[in-house]
């Protein structure tokens, strides 16, 4: 029988190669790109044998408001599509919006099952950046692309 981190490497290596990368964690964490625009990071937290998985979804405006903040944020929580279990929460000093859960890592025995979490949360921050556009076209996404000098 394989020990959670090493099952987890295992998994993580084969998802890693359907993605056409090579994913290793380093330190506990393994950061990623999905359809150039997302970026993915996963942490393992080897004590708990947890495993973390959060994306940056986009920036709230400055003039956001506390409560307007709490309820946008209720909102996208509940959306009206599968959340994969992740939620939604902000820094708000700077004004970071990011999708996260956190899993058991024994549940990821297989590339297949790490592979549909993560697509949940691509699915997820793909939504709310277009939820985002919709009712909020000034606010500036991140973007993830190197811009050429």
């Amino acid at each position: 029988m394989m020990t959670l981190p090493e099952s987890f490497n295992i998994s993580l290596d084969e998802f890693g190669k359907t993605l056409g990368l090579e994913l290793v964690l380093e330190d506990g964490k393994c950061i990623f790109t999905v359809d150039g625009t997302i970026d993915v990071e996963i942490d393992y937290i080897d004590d708990a044998h947890v495993v973390i998985a959060w994306a940056t979804v986009g920036l709230a405006p400055e003039d956001y408001f506390v409560a307007q903040r709490a309820r946008a944020l209720l909102a996208l929580n509940e959306l009206d599509a599968p959340n994969g279990g992740f939620s939604v929460s902000m820094d708000p000093e700077a004004r970071l919006v990011v999708a996260h859960d956190h899993r058991p890592a024994e549940l990821f025995d297989s590339a297949d099952r790490l592979a549909a979490w993560i697509e949940a949360l691509v699915d997820l921050v793909n939504l709310i950046r277009e939820k985002f556009a919709e009712e909020y076209p000034n606010i500036d996404m991140p973007s993830d692309e190197v811009e050429e000098e």
